[in-house]
């Protein structure tokens, strides 16, 4: 029940703003990460150390792995889809994301 209330509200959320918050996400998990070769990041392992996720099944806290991080910014890049990205920049930055 619960997967679908979420899929109801996801799917009431205009399109361009659904781009939008998937930009955003991604956008913001690959600058805590060193998903931007030619930027300055702090190591991957102090970033998912400040990316805290609960774990609401037995209350215990938990982090998310590396590898999950990296690929969860790059599928919420993917999710906004190139269409909505004009600077051709950019797209060759997200673009190298994929490559990783």
């Amino acid at each position: 029940a619960h997967d679908l209330i979420q899929e109801q509200v996801y799917e009431g959320i205009p399109v361009k703003e659904r781009r939008q918050l998937h930009c955003d996400i991604g956008i913001f998990l690959g600058s805590e990460t060193s998903l931007d070769i030619s930027c300055e990041h702090e190591p991957i392992d102090a970033a998912i150390d400040r990316i805290f996720l609960s774990d609401v099944v037995d209350n215990e806290d938990s982090y998310i792995d590396a590898s999950s991080l990296l690929s969860i910014a790059t599928s919420q890049i993917n999710n906004a889809g190139p269409e909505f990205f004009s600077d051709r920049a950019q797209l060759t930055r997200f673009a190298s994301w994929n490559l990783r």
